[in-house]
């Protein structure tokens, strides 16, 4: 992007709906001076668009579409919430953790032969098949639901995409939004990447729709790089989007601030429920921090500006690398 075209925040239908919750946020807080601080230590820092060309995914970029549909179908959750444990999976002598570990066990499934692209198998996974793909060092959380949205994936795909994710980007100028926008059509027909929450105070419909939109900006990230696939034309509206690592990263960071209940339940390992207004306030907090941390940086920054695709991977990537605990929250969202 250009320094002529700067990123404006709440670009996206989406961010709007979370006004509300950051709005009135009380155990969740940004720290306005950090922001300041922190944008001019990043102002000059590298901001990679990451291409997803690691092992753990597959270098052909046909293969790649579908297969960053059907992984972030189950994006979510890799943390027991028992053990603590972080989901593992040995794949070519390396062990991976957490969602590189589901990438890993896909990739080897797709090595292996299995037919984990056919939509028609995806509607009738079992849990013995279930377990063959996703065997690891440590157990997947939240089988069942995983299970149960691979399913109902494979007959979305079957019922309206004649069975392939790579249906979504058919239009002569591929979109994350819009009518024929790959986020649009992912939210509207798959149950699996409807990500929302009740704010009861003022009624709103919070949609954040974290998975649907990370699915967008993988895409994007591998598109940059292919001679096959085309880039979005609106790429940099996709985001901000919030999981456990990025506000946990926001937090190290000293940009948010947890009250002293939230941030001694995060870590005593206490669950914290999905739709509550805790939960719900430390996802829109943390984007609105980000919102507001990305427009500083491009002020200040003399190089090329940055979107949210990039602070995105920036701040999940620091947040895999803080000891500290990340809230948990059994959910299917993120």
């Amino acid at each position: 992007m250009n320094r002529s075209s700067p990123v404006t925040q709440g670009a996206n239908p989406y961010t709007g709906t979370l006004t509300p919750l950051w709005m009135a946020a009380t155990d969740v807080s940004i720290d306005n001076h950090r922001i300041q601080e922190l944008a001019r230590e990043w102002s000059e820092a590298p901001f990679p668009i990451p291409d997803w060309r690691q092992m753990v995914f597959p270098e052909d970029d046909s293969v790649f579409v579908d297969f960053i549909g059907i992984g972030n179908t189950i994006n979510f959750a890799f943390t027991n919430f028992e053990t603590y444990e972080s989901y593992q999976v040995e794949y070519r002598g390396q062990i991976w953790r957490g969602a590189y570990a589901m990438w890993a066990a896909l990739k080897r499934a797709l090595d292996n032969g299995l037919p984990v692209f056919d939509a028609s198998y995806l509607t009738r996974l079992d849990q013995t098949q279930f377990q063959i793909i996703f065997d690891g060092i440590t157990d997947l959380p939240l089988a069942r639901e995983r299970i149960a949205m691979l399913r109902i994936t494979g007959a979305v795909l079957a019922d309206r995409f004649r069975g392939t994710f790579k249906t979504l980007f058919v239009a002569p100028h591929p979109s994350a939004f819009g009518r024929d926008g790959v986020v649009t059509q992912l939210v509207d027909h798959f149950e699996s990447f409807r990500d929302i929450g009740n704010f009861e105070p003022s009624g709103t419909v919070a949609q954040f729709h974290k998975r649907a939109q990370l699915f967008a900006m993988m895409y994007e990230g591998r598109a940059r790089t292919s001679k096959l696939l085309q880039s979005l034309s609106d790429a940099d509206l996709i985001g901000p989007i919030a999981d456990y690592s990025v506000p946990r990263a926001l937090l190290a960071s000293g940009v948010l601030k947890y009250s002293e209940r939230l941030h001694d339940a995060i870590r005593s390992h206490v669950q914290i429920q999905p739709s509550t207004r805790e939960e719900l306030e430390i996802r829109a907090v943390a984007i609105r921090a980000q919102q507001l941390l990305l427009l500083e940086i491009n002020r200040l920054r003399s190089a090329e500006h940055i979107n949210y695709i990039q602070l995105d991977y920036k701040l999940w990537t620091l947040g895999r690398t803080v000891k500290e605990p990340h809230h948990l929250t059994p959910t299917t969202a993120y």
